[in-house]
């Protein structure tokens, strides 16, 4: 991959979407698509029922785009902090990851903790480290023959004390921003007057810029800080493809987001004009790309594949 291209992540959660889908996808807009999620166990096992497995990245492969296998997210996380507390279950579960690696040819591992604390920053550095040099020595090769990726998922903002900024970024290619879920009340919010405090202390913007700031002047390199960008709404979680059935109210400029009346509520979401600009905004802080969740919530609409593609 030409590390002058813009990177398009696009997650895959696979247990609400049908397997058609992989036909409607449009490949163009993607670099990366990301198969969601495999679910660590107490033990170190890793339970795959939930992935789709060769039949993604089979897929991905046809159309020139990687295909990365991310494990843990919001409501499968409990155990990693067990898991990374201890030496002998942290080399199982890394062996356990370069043989799914292997056998179901992804070209990466995402890791979705949610989120570590104070307690695990060294469990979490380790744990990232030791996959990463794993990763890197074990001789796969992506279908592009280069070294398998390994990303991460990091919080809006809240969440901030689990992770060595300065130092996490030796162990990782690719650090992605979660830039939405804000509630406040947007969802994704680029910019915002108000202030909030992070777990670790820090007064930080209300906003994805606010963060990110934050977060790169702690010591993590921008050249590897994607920006993760929602295809729902909020306060209530509506598919982009469903909300825009709602009325129009307003697009505001600040915060590069647009507001729907959809069943009786405001929802906050982005729209073509919010991901032009959020992507400008990527651009012009010399930032790598975006990432998306989750590329099934764009359906039945499709407009926003071409604002991607075209503006990538």
């Amino acid at each position: 991959m030409d590390k002058k291209d813009f990177i398009v992540y696009g997650y895959l959660a696979s247990w609400k979407t049908p397997e058609w889908l992989l036909d409607k996808i449009n490949w163009k807009a993607l670099t990366h698509i990301v198969d969601s999620f495999l679910i660590p166990l107490q033990d170190g096992d890793i339970e795959l029922s939930t992935t789709k497995k060769l039949l993604l990245s089979e897929a991905a492969h046809r159309n020139n785009v990687f295909c990365n296998v991310s494990i843990g997210g919001a409501k499968h996380s409990e155990n990693f902090s067990k898991i990374a507390n201890d030496f002998n279950l942290r080399k199982k579960f890394i062996k356990n990851i370069i043989e799914i690696l292997k056998t179901y040819n992804y070209d990466g591992i995402d890791i979705d903790w949610e989120f570590p604390n104070k307690n695990d920053r060294e469990n979490f550095t380790n744990l990232m480290k030791e996959l990463y040099f794993e990763i890197k020595n074990s001789k796969l090769k992506t279908f592009k023959n280069t070294e398998p990726f390994l990303t991460f998922f990091t919080t809006t903002g809240l969440y901030d004390d689990g992770v060595k900024w300065d130092e996490i970024g030796n162990y990782c290619d690719y650090a992605i921003q979660s830039g939405y879920d804000w509630n406040n009340p947007y969802n994704a919010p680029l910019r915002n007057t108000g202030k909030i405090k992070t777990n670790a202390g820090e007064i930080i913007e209300n906003s994805i810029d606010g963060f990110a700031k934050s977060i790169i002047s702690r010591g993590f390199s921008k050249e590897k800080f994607l920006l993760g960008l929602p295809f729902y709404s909020k306060p209530s979680g509506i598919n982009y493809g469903k909300i825009k059935q709602g009325k129009f109210l307003r697009y505001d400029e600040l915060q590069a987001e647009a507001a729907y009346q959809f069943n009786g509520k405001v929802e906050y979401f982005n729209d073509a004009n919010a991901f032009k600009e959020k992507i400008k905004y990527v651009k012009e802080q010399k930032r790598p790309g975006i990432a998306i969740w989750d590329v099934s919530m764009i359906y039945p609409e499709t407009d926003l594949w071409d604002v991607i593609s075209c503006n990538k």
